[in-house]
């Protein structure tokens, strides 16, 4: 099949659900570096990526609210004012991010309108009550029908989407890695200075997590392994960033375990850069996990990582080559980990610089958004 002749521009518009962390990130790096000369872009999100995105040069912004797909007023108003955008628009590739807004994008599109949906996370909905899992299901059948083209951030996701039993071959999905801008978590030699600023002394051995404060993410097992380490007369501090629901229970475990001189929860930090940068080790104790944007974070920041071996993260992390892999919901071997580094500083500078090169050759901003630019062409069949 030949390519069709190359048009001057195309219109794409991005769906994006409730995004906070990876996917606000994500979906950011791709409306900032995507072609403009190629496409005209409108982004429908919610208010905080909205306000992100906002007065950048070509690309037009609209607040749009997925909350409750159960609500029918709000869903059909939704479906309405999103058929009479794509329709008033021309719009020819719809790009959905999160799964509210996957089948938002499914529902009504143009007929000619092509669907891509990146896959950015494992969906589990064994524990939900028996409607969600029902309105679950459903959902991931519309989008199953309608999708062109699926997008995973890793082969883990990639094998999960095609093994769902709900007619989703492979030849429609791509794998594209997250990407990050490795120049902008430039590694320091010092982190005196840095450590300073979140209240600690040159010679604390810190330990950080970065990260959505809910259950999923394992920091229960984190944080006890910061109190094996303390029983075995090791004393580190363990510094955790990030907001979520879980926060309260977390710091009930840290009272319950009498860790109050040991953790500091710092919230949501604007400048992640130096709160990488106050760090000795970055710990990412996660149950399950797309790919997992804050190891990508650590690693270009030259810190060793400790990642539990779940979802894509062992394609980012090598153990024992850029950092070290352990079972996840154990935390005994993260605190082996942790004391595997504590005796072995020069392991954690091998480590640090190999997971540096890592990002550097593998896990560009640069690279996902061109493969990004790719698949848009290839559907819209520019490309061959």
């Amino acid at each position: 099949m030949s390519p069709l002749p190359a048009r001057k521009k195309y219109n794409l518009l991005y769906i994006v659900g409730p995004s906070t962390g990876g996917i606000k990130t994500h979906v950011t790096t791709l409306v900032m570096g995507m072609d403009k000369e190629k496409f005209n872009i409108y982004v429908m999100a919610y208010p905080n990526l909205i306000r992100e995105l906002r007065g950048m040069k070509g690309v037009v912004c609209h607040e749009f609210n997925m909350d409750n797909l159960t609500n029918l007023p709000l869903l059909i108003g939704n479906m309405v004012k999103l058929y009479r955008f794509i329709y008033d628009n021309n719009i020819e590739i719809v790009h959905s991010h999160g799964f509210k807004a996957s089948v938002m994008g499914c529902l009504m599109p143009k007929r000619s309108t092509k669907i891509i949906v990146t896959i950015h996370n494992f969906i589990d909905g064994k524990t939900s009550g028996v409607f969600h899992r029902f309105a679950l299901n459903m959902g991931t059948r519309i989008i199953a029908k309608n999708v062109d083209l699926f997008i995973a951030v890793s082969k883990a996701l990639a094998r999960a989407v095609s093994s769902t039993g709900k007619t989703i071959a492979g030849s429609r999905i791509r794998v594209i890695y997250n990407g990050i801008d490795a120049a902008s978590f430039r590694p320091v030699h010092h982190t005196d200075f840095y450590k300073k600023s979140f209240g600690y002394d040159k010679d604390n051995l810190l330990i950080g997590s970065v990260c959505r404060l809910v259950k999923g993410k394992g920091l229960d097992y984190l944080i006890e392994s910061i109190a094996l380490l303390k029983h075995r007369g090791i004393d580190v501090k363990l510094l955790i960033a990030g907001e979520g629901p879980y926060k309260g229970a977390l710091i009930d475990r840290c009272k319950y375990l009498k860790l109050w001189n040991n953790v500091r929860f710092y919230g949501y930090i604007n400048n992640i850069t130096d709160f990488y940068n106050a760090l000795d080790i970055f710990v990412l104790p996660t149950l399950a996990e797309g790919l997992g944007l804050s190891i990508l974070e650590a690693m270009a920041a030259g810190k060793p990582v400790i990642a539990t071996r779940v979802g894509g993260v062992p394609e980012i992390v090598t153990n024992l080559q850029n950092g070290i892999l352990v079972r996840p919901g154990d935390a005994g071997a993260i605190a082996d980990a942790i004391m595997y580094y504590v005796h072995n500083p020069r392991e954690r500078v091998v480590h640090g610089m190999q997971g540096q090169n890592t990002v550097r050759n593998r896990f560009t901003c640069r690279s996902m958004v061109k493969q990004t630019r790719d698949i848009y062409l290839q559907v819209l069949g520019e490309l061959v």
